[in-house]
This record gives C-alpha cells, sequence and structure tokens, in this order.
C-alpha cells in the first residue's frame, strides 16, 4: 500500500529479524523483502517469526495469500510451539467468511481474533485497520463508531500504544462520513501523532488526509500546512503517487488564492 526505499528497508529488515521476537522493531520493513527471506530461514522458529510478520504486514483482501501464510504458520508452530496459534486459527475463519462473503460472520471472527490478540498485548493496527472494509460492506457505521471507541478506550487503558493509531483513523473516517470535519481533522491529527512514533510512511498519508479535509472545508492556509509538512516525506519515501496527490492539491490551493 505504501511505498519504499528498496535497499535501506531491505538491511532494517535484516536488522530487525536478528532478535527472535523482531515485531516491535519491524514496523517500516517492506513486505517483499521478508517475503524472499522465508525460504532462508532453516529452523522452524524462524519461520514462525517471520511468517507472523507477513501475515501482520499482508492486506486481509488478499485472502489466498494469508491463508496460505496462516498455513505454513501452524505447520512451523506444530514443532515449534512458540507462539499460541488460537488466534491466527480464528483469523483464517474469519478470512474465509469474508473470501466467501458472508460480511457478519467474517467480522465476527475478525472482532474475536482480535480479542485473543489483546490477551497477549500483540500489536496489530494493520488488522484493526483492514476490518472497516467489513463494517462499510455490512453498512454498519454507528457499530463501527461504537466499536472503535470501545477499542480506543481500552488500548489507552491497557496498550500496545500503537493500536490506538488505527482505532483514531476509524473514528475520523466516522465523522468524515457525518461531514464531522472538525471532529475527523481531530481523530486524524492523533492517528498522525501516533503514527509518527514507529511508522512513518503511515504518519505522512494522516498528515495528507488532514490536509485535504482543510482544502475541503475552506481553510486553505491549514490545508497548505499539512500538505506541505507530507510533500517531502512522500518524496522520502519514495511515494511518487502520494507526493503528486500532494503536487496537485497545492497547486488547485494557488489557484483558488
Amino acid at each position: 500500500m505504501f511505498k519504499t526505499k528498496p535497499l535501506f528497508l531491505f538491511f532494517a529488515c535484516l536488522f530487525a529479524l536478528q532478535s527472535l521476537f523482531a515485531q516491535d522493531n519491524c514496523f517500516t520493513c517492506d513486505y517483499d523483502s521478508l517475503l524472499k527471506q522465508l525460504p532462508l530461514k532453516q529452523t522452524d522458529k524462524q519461520k514462525v517469526v517471520l511468517l507472523s510478520l507477513l501475515i501482520d504486514k499482508t492486506e486481509l483482501a488478499l485472502f489466498d495469500r494469508n491463508l496460505q501464510l496462516i498455513d505454513q504458520l501452524k505447520e512451523a508452530n506444530r514443532s515449534a510451539e512458540l507462539i499460541n496459534i488460537e488466534p491466527y486459527e480464528v483469523l483464517r475463519k474469519g478470512l474465509v467468511y469474508w473470501k466467501n462473503g458472508e460480511f457478519s460472520e467474517a467480522l465476527r471472527q475478525m472482532k474475536t481474533a482480535i480479542e485473543l490478540f489483546d490477551k497477549e498485548h500483540k500489536i496489530i493496527y494493520d488488522l484493526l485497520s483492514n476490518i472497516r472494509v467489513l463494517f462499510a460492506l455490512l453498512d454498519q457505521q454507528e457499530e463501527r463508531r461504537i466499536y472503535y471507541q470501545n477499542k480506543l478506550s481500552y488500548y489507552l487503558a491497557y496498550g500496545p500504544y500503537q493500536n490506538t493509531a488505527s482505532c483514531y483513523h476509524a473514528l475520523g473516517g466516522y465523522y468524515l462520513l457525518k461531514a464531522d470535519y472538525n471532529q475527523a481533522i481531530t481523530h486524524y491529527l492523533h492517528a498522525a501523532e501516533i503514527y509518527q512514533k514507529f511508522q512513518p510512511n503511515y504518519y505522512y498519508n494522516e498528515l495528507i488526509v488532514v490536509g485535504g479535509l482543510y482544502n475541503k472545508w475552506g481553510n486553505l492556509e491549514k490545508a497548505k500546512y499539512y500538505l506541505h509538512e507530507a510533500l517531502p516525506l512522500s518524496k522520502a519515501y519514495g511515494d511518487s503517487s502520494t507526493a503528486a496527490y500532494a503536487l496537485l492539491a497545492l497547486s488547485n490551493i494557488s489557484i483558488k488564492n
């Protein structure tokens, strides 16, 4: 979803995976670089660590790839006995339901998987973000607000703090649908503040969203501020599409002025 500098991220991944439990150090690891390392892993313990990272980073809607990765994880963990496999088994059920168009049951399974991961204080900001799609498919916007508000309260109290970013972002999307730009921007900025600490490419995407909303709201000065903040970051990560969007938005603002 986000483009990054390949060489930098490749070596970052190699460094991060020196530790057995590398998740906290691998937020910006490049997915393709991780995938290439999978055949190089000799022990089941190494495979479990890498496979769990790959599952964390794979878009949920890539059903077949996710199902294959989870099956590989279950097989490797059978002998390694390194992690609690139950959350991944529930996640797998949810993916199958989602793939088959049974969105209500898919969402129920995903929520259960999240509860199981929460018991282990696992960082699952991507999983939390991805299930927004199911709320949208089911047209359950109020349920979405209540769910993410409750999860936000939980993570603020018990952690991990990284998961709060996804909750703030999801709530921002809810308020955007309600055309409450003030609340939407407030929540997106909270998400940006959290992402800035560990996930820079998600951070500048939040700034782009905020800049776009201020532009739509008519506050052109603030729109320019956030777009200018995001532009060099998107360029630094080789994200040409986001950089182009920011430049186009800034150009349109200049025309308005």
